[in-house]
């Protein structure tokens, strides 16, 4: 229990599945005395779920809550802005990049540039203590700062929701956060997954229902970005066959019509698996970028229900 805990929880214990353990850092000058500082980026830790959704994603973010102190880290299931109801801020945001890029390399570029001016500020901001903190440091990451920065700022951040990794992030926040960055691969056994997606809601609020595509498969024109409750906010919070960062694409939408519901859910599953994967390679064709970085671990839910969870597993 306590090393599934410390895995998303504090990556220097964290047990890596792809890349070598982070190593200490080195606290002392060029004189040999003790560091009492280090720059503000790098004491930041930040914590992600690659998850589909149905996964215990909600129970995890309330075992997180009881394990870390809260004047130290700030943890959400899936609260993505202080003003913006979080499906609207999926419509707004996640929906209007991955439908309008007309490429993979188009999304990342995308993707990078939403992190860098949405995200992290945005995350950094949930970090901070009091507001006089905040307008000190949020733009120098890289200065150094005393090691009792605590007083001013929690170092951790833990984000347990599905969104992030089902919209394609994954690999822009591993770039651009500072600090060192953990995810935890939850998977579930796909069919049972499948149908508990599909148990949501009915056939006309899932993600694909809304007429995205034409007939030949061409795009309906750019996704203006939501500005109020609409058709689409009423979606599903999941990706369509049809947006850029999606690897399992069909081959036309005939092809993808054929399928039933379930088999829609099914393929929702597996390319979540197939970006995974694709992750993973990533970052190992990247160690000597990301060693000191990324730490990785994949759990089952099935595996996880052996872990007392205590009461927050039972709500």
């Amino acid at each position: 229990q306590d090393r599934f805990k410390e895995s998303i929880l504090n990556v220097d214990s964290a047990p890596s599945v792809v890349l070598s353990r982070v190593p200490p850092e080195n606290k002392e000058h060029k004189d040999g005395q003790p560091s009492t500082t280090r720059t503000l980026g790098s004491m930041l830790q930040f914590g992600f779920v690659f998850a589909t959704g149905r996964c215990g994603t909600m129970h995890l973010s309330k075992v997180f809550s009881e394990a870390l102190n809260e004047a130290d880290a700030f943890i959400t299931h899936q609260t993505e802005d202080d003003n913006l109801p979080t499906k609207l801020f999926v419509d707004r945001y996640y929906r209007e990049i991955v439908s309008n890029s007309s490429s993979y390399d188009e999304f990342q570029k995308r993707a990078v540039e939403f992190v860098r001016k949405n995200r992290l500020p945005w995350y950094l901001s949930k970090l901070t203590k009091n507001h006089r903190a905040h307008a000190r440091h949020q733009a120098k990451l890289k200065d150094r700062v005393s090691e009792d920065i605590s007083k001013e700022y929690r170092t951790k951040f833990v984000y347990t929701g599905h969104l992030p990794s089902a919209f394609g992030l994954s690999e822009a926040l591993i770039s651009e956060l500072p600090g060192k960055v953990s995810i935890l691969r939850v998977r579930r056994e796909r069919i049972a997954l499948a149908l508990s997606l599909m148990a949501l809601g009915p056939e006309n609020e899932d993600s694909w229902s809304y007429p995205w595509v034409k007939d030949d498969g061409t795009k309906i024109g750019k996704l203006a970005p939501g500005s109020s409750f609409g058709p689409r906010t009423s979606l599903r919070w999941f990706p369509t066959p049809w947006d850029a960062h999606v690897l399992l694409k069909p081959k036309s939408v005939a092809d993808w019509n054929r399928l039933n519901r379930f088999q829609k859910y099914l393929w929702y599953v597996d390319d979540m698996e197939c970006r995974w994967q694709a992750l993973l390679n990533t970052l190992e064709s990247n160690t000597s970028k990301y060693a000191d970085k990324v730490q990785v671990m994949e759990v089952d839910l099935e595996t996880l229900g052996q872990i007392s969870f205590r009461q927050a597993i039972k709500s």
